[in-house]
């Protein structure tokens, strides 16, 4: 018998944030605030231009103990905050997914942040990274972070001096507001037959958010539409044909709210 080959893409949707520049602060000078564009720095080189920039900002104030402005970033992980599926937020292989599960490792700022590390993700993954051949295993990712408001800088909320950022004393309300990245990644993008089964490893669901996720539901793209998922049980879907296919998800929160990736 002829095995059947076709390609999965690796389309996960999703929607998270990463942080802007704030506008100017007080004076006649722009403040800018990293964690926006430009041309990438190397990491470590980054984190030390980081350290000097917010060493005099009182990192406990960072609740979730994420700050992208702080962090470093390859991917624009402010497409991927869970409300819209748009073509800026498809994800094309594990490499995108990892690449935002990097910039929320380089963004921590306090002890509050308890994401695990990207190599203990990498690690979990290799764990299950080649399974029985027809498993298709899924990664997820739900982070809540922290980032400055737009305003950070022309209400006054911090000021910058010989460009490193102090906290403004007596300020009205605080700088900071948190926002959501979800992505969810299968681990291969090629399956060997037209019925594989999808499968959510509780092994792969890393996140440090809350409300926790209380239903999951997932569109294989084969024209079913979406239907219930439930972590660590496989769900078999059959493709009329060989072709490439997207992945959609939904995520509903403890709180009502609903994700999508």
């Amino acid at each position: 018998m002829k095995k059947l080959f076709f390609l999965l893409l690796l389309g996960c949707w999703a929607l998270a944030g990463v942080a802007q520049r704030p506008g100017p602060s007080a004076g006649s000078s722009a403040a800018v605030i990293p964690g926006g564009g430009g041309t990438p720095t190397p990491p470590s080189r980054w984190m030390q231009h980081a350290d000097s920039i917010f060493q005099h900002i009182d990192r406990s104030q960072v609740s979730t103990g994420l700050l992208t402005n702080y962090g470093f970033a390859l991917k624009n992980y402010n497409l991927f905050q869970g409300t819209g599926l748009t073509a800026g937020n498809l994800l094309q292989n594990l490499g995108e997914w990892r690449l935002l599960y990097a910039a929320m490792q380089t963004s921590v700022f306090n002890a509050n942040a308890t994401l695990p590390a990207l190599r203990i993700a990498n690690g979990r993954i290799a764990q299950v990274e080649r399974p029985q051949p027809n498993v298709v295993n899924i990664a997820t990712l739900l982070v809540r972070y922290d980032r400055f408001r737009d305003d950070a800088g022309t209400a006054g909320l911090v000021t910058v001096s010989n460009g490193q950022l102090y906290d403004a004393p007596g300020r009205p309300y605080s700088p900071y507001e948190q926002r959501t990245l979800v992505t969810l990644s299968p681990l291969v993008s090629k399956a060997a037959t037209r019925s594989p089964q999808f499968a959510f490893p509780s092994l792969l669901r890393f996140t440090n958010a809350a409300p926790a996720i209380t239903a999951l539901e997932f569109d294989a793209g084969e024209g079913q539409g979406y239907r219930a998922a439930t972590w660590d049980q496989p769900l078999t879907a059959t493709y009329p044909a060989d072709g490439t296919y997207t992945l959609r998800f939904h995520l509903t929160c403890a709180d009502g709210s609903v994700l999508l990736s």
